[in-house]
């Protein structure tokens, strides 16, 4: 396989709980929170005559907006020139309906605004603070913010440069229009995470077909016809893995801090759950060290069908599960664990579906014959079965305990997080039960 051919994670499940409901919910949150901050437009700020600075700060938004509209419209019209050969109809079909979402979401944001002023809205805003900025939308933000529909067209068509061109354009583009609003002083950073909600809400559901599709994982199943072809693949994909945890990571010890359990921290039920995330930790760390013990220096090199192999086809996944949901129980939490676990359960699944496309090449119909007695996750105890003897290795097994032992690092973490929340240095902005 190609070094610059593009691998894309199409699994439903972690496209929904990644792109559909976990940046959308981020946009949101992060608009709900910037209701009680609003910094100071700064371009106002340094200005000696505000009133002509306005003027001028409008004239520019205006101009601004129709180089983008513009901008976007020709690259659009662009690429559908460029799109031929074999795929040119799923490509001008997607390239299409970017263009659509492009000129359609600011008519909608537009109806929003209007009917965000209308009078039964005010008692609705007091009973309901969060809603607000959801329906202030701003259009002219939302121009700049429709260009994030090149990200999934990008996405779509297996063109890095364009995703990710994409979504830096779209959060560029959304901002400096903000920053050039004049109807009030301060930057209305709620409207424009709001219009990033609505903008990225609407494209993950409109492009999800054409990014989540069965014919797209069969063809792109089918062009690893060899074994070295597919090992290259899953190698693509677990880089991809962990850098997805790793940046999920980073950014839960980023927000974690401002969550918070329902209960006291003297209660029952948190010290409870505290205690049961603690053991869940730790058997995940004794579990997976107990699949390398069977596993031991044969992974990939011969089908392992023996002890937690015998129950399940993938253990190990399956312990960093039960870790991931002890974490978040540390936190008090009953809710968080198993929010957590979804998410990366999402990521698992893709890799384990790459995976099982390897072991059907290597080992073919053995390996059949193991899917259909063994099930792929979920354990199944009358099915055990493991030999008299064991071929151990200590420098598997070591390396196992050593990347399993940072599972205990979030202790400190929610720790830290709890004497901040005390102290008053960290509001709560969520508390979960």
């Amino acid at each position: 396989m190609s070094g610059t051919s593009i691998q894309v994670q199409r699994n439903a499940l972690f496209y929904l709980l990644t792109q559909v409901l976990g940046v959308t919910f981020l946009f949101l949150w992060l608009a709900s929170l910037t209701q009680d901050w609003s910094p100071l437009n700064p371009l106002l700020a340094i200005s000696h005559q505000p009133g002509h600075m306005a003027h001028e700060m409008k004239e520019a938004q205006g101009l601004l907006t129709g180089l983008i509209a513009a901008a976007g419209l020709s690259f659009a019209a662009w690429k559908l020139l460029r799109l031929r050969g074999q795929d040119a109809v799923a490509g001008k079909r997607i390239m299409l309906l970017g263009t659509a979402l492009f000129l359609a979401v600011p008519l909608l944001m537009l109806m929003l605004q209007r009917s965000a002023s209308s009078y039964g809205l005010p008692s609705m805003y007091l009973s309901i603070p969060e809603i607000k900025p959801l329906l202030g939308v701003g259009a002219v933000v939302a121009v700049g913010a429709g260009l994030l529909h090149l990200y999934f067209a990008g996405w779509a068509l297996n063109q890095s440069r364009l995703r990710w061109g994409g979504l830096l354009a779209g959060l560029l583009c959304a901002f400096l229009l903000g920053l050039l609003e004049t109807d009030q002083e301060r930057l209305d950073l709620p409207q424009v995470f709001a219009s990033l909600a609505i903008v990225w809400l609407l494209g993950s559901l409109a492009f999800y077909p054409l990014i989540v599709s069965p014919k797209r994982w069969s063809a792109s199943h089918g062009k690893r016809a060899t074994v070295a072809q597919a090992w290259e693949h899953l190698a693509s994909i677990q880089v991809q893995r962990r850098r997805t945890l790793g940046v999920f990571g980073g950014l839960m010890v980023v927000i974690l801090p401002f969550f918070a359990p329902t209960w006291a921290t003297d209660s029952l039920v948190f010290q409870f759950t505290r205690m049961a995330g603690l053991g869940l930790v730790l058997i995940a760390v004794l579990g997976r060290c107990w699949c390398m013990l069977y596993l031991g220096g044969h992974k990939g090199s011969s089908l392992i069908s023996q002890g937690p192999y015998s129950i399940s086809r993938n253990p190990l996944y399956l312990f960093s599960l039960c870790a991931v949901t002890g974490m978040g129980a540390l936190s008090g939490s009953l809710l968080l664990g198993p929010v957590l676990a979804l998410f990366v359960y999402a990521v698992f699944n893709n890799v384990i579906d790459e995976e099982q496309v390897l072991l059907q090449k290597v080992f073919g119909q053995d390996y059949q014959d193991y899917c259909q007695r063994v099930p792929r996750l979920a354990p199944r105890l009358s099915l055990w079965n493991s030999p008299d003897e064991l071929r151990v290795s200590l420098t598997g097994l070591a390396r196992t305990l050593r990347d399993a032992l940072p599972y205990f690092l979030i202790w400190p973490v929610f720790a830290l997080a709890q004497c901040l929340q005390i102290n008053g240095w960290v509001p709560v902005l969520l508390r979960l039960p």
